[in-house]
């Protein structure tokens, strides 16, 4: 009878050690889970508001943004971050001033998006590099706008193409969150992008204040 129950029990244990374990796994889980709720960076709102000025050498004008351009490469933003995606662009081309004679019309040419999934691959580490602040993605953004001088008539004197490429990591500590960090890339490009522009304008002031004069 004694050896029938030692039997029984030792049969038990496997069972008991992987109840064991997969209460330990969860726990891990769960922990990662609120690490990184609670250490990834979140979308800073100041980006929305946040003004870059024009060069003073370059004659003020009216900044007017193509809302048809940014439809069509961003379709599936609402109208409200539509009209952050275009504010953030006036912001970013601050001349100081409004004037009403010519006008900088800016459109969004094309954008690429990219999604690094090959972070994933850390997720083979259980979590363990994650919690060191190895990413488990990235996403990319290349933007490519033109900028117009225009008259009052609406006739083009002058046309730039400016570039922006920039990347954002989910991860924690240095990283965000996967939607924070798609929100994060598209006004960072966008900002690139006209930093770009604006450097551009202050080489080419001298011409630039010839056409608008």
């Amino acid at each position: 009878m004694n050896c029938f129950w030692d039997i029984i029990k030792s049969s038990s244990r496997p069972d008991i050690v992987t109840q064991k374990i997969k209460k330990i796994l969860l726990l891990s889980l769960v922990i990662i889970q609120v690490i990184c709720v609670d250490t990834c960076k979140s979308f800073d709102t100041s980006i929305l508001t946040h003004k870059e000025k024009v060069d003073n050498d370059v004659k003020p004008m009216r900044v007017i943004v193509n809302y048809d351009s940014l439809g069509e490469c961003y379709p599936w933003e609402d109208n409200t971050e539509i009209n952050n995606i275009a504010n953030v662009i006036k912001n970013n081309l601050d001349f100081g001033t409004d004037a009403r004679t010519h006008y900088l019309s800016v459109l969004v040419r094309k954008r690429e998006f990219g999604n690094n999934l090959l972070w994933s691959l850390t997720g083979f580490s259980l979590g363990a590099l994650n919690l060191l602040g190895a990413p488990t993605n990235s996403f990319s953004n290349t933007l490519q706008l033109s900028a117009a001088i225009m008259d009052a008539n609406g006739k083009v004197l002058k046309v730039y193409e400016t570039y922006g490429t920039n990347t954002e990591y989910v991860a924690l500590y240095h990283g965000y969150s996967s939607d924070d960090a798609g929100r994060t890339l598209i006004f960072k490009t966008i900002g690139i992008a006209c930093k770009d522009l604006r450097d551009q304008l202050k080489k080419d002031a001298r011409n630039i204040n010839m056409l608008i004069k």
